[in-house]
C-alpha cells in the first residue's frame, strides 16, 4: 500500500478523525487508499512516533488560495509565490499498529503487514484492543528522579 509519514502530533490527529487535510507543498494525482505513518520524531506523549497507523481515502487535491485558505483549514493564506496543497482526508480506517521506517514522500508498505481494525466492538474489545495493539507503542516521558 502506498504510505506517506507525518510528524506528530498531526498524525494523531489524522488517526482519531480531527485533522481533514494534509498540507503539503507538492501535488499528487494519488486518490484512493493511503497508511497514514507517523514518523519516529518528535516524540509526543501519548502518541506513538515510527509506526503506522491508519488507512485513509484521499478524495481531493485543492491549492490553496487567499479566498479558500479559511475553508481548508489554514490560519493564514499563502504567502505570494508559495504554493501549498490540501490533501482532502476522508474514511479514517484505524489499524493495528506495527513499526515503519518512514521515508521522504511516498513509499510502500507490504499489505500483508496492515490490518484493519473491527470499528464495531464492544467496550471489552476495544480495551483489549489498545492494552495488546496499542498500549506498547505510546510514548510515555520517564519520570525524573
Amino acid at each position: 500500500m502506498k504510505a506517506i509519514s507525518i510528524q506528530q502530533p498531526w498524525a494523531h490527529l489524522i488517526l482519531i478523525g480531527e485533522k481533514e487535510y494534509e498540507y503539503r507543498t507538492w501535488n499528487t494525482e494519488h486518490r484512493g487508499d493511503l497508511l497514514i505513518c507517523s514518523s519516529a520524531n518528535p516524540k509526543i506523549e501519548d502518541t506513538i512516533s515510527g509506526c503506522a497507523l491508519c488507512i485513509v481515502n484521499v478524495t481531493d487535491v485543492i491549492l490553496a488560495t487567499r479566498k479558500n485558505y479559511s475553508e481548508l483549514g489554514l490560519d493564514e493564506p499563502p504567502k505570494r509565490g508559495e504554493k501549498i496543497y490540501a490533501w482532502k482526508l476522508e474514511d479514517v480506517r484505524v489499524i493495528n499498529p506495527f513499526p515503519v521506517k518512514g521515508k521522504l514522500n511516498f513509499y510502500y508498505v507490504e499489505d500483508e503487514l496492515i490490518h484493519i481494525q473491527d470499528d464495531e466492538m464492544t467496550d471489552e474489545e476495544t480495551q483489549k484492543w489498545y492494552d495488546e495493539y496499542y498500549a506498547p507503542y505510546v510514548y510515555k516521558k520517564k519520570a525524573r528522579k
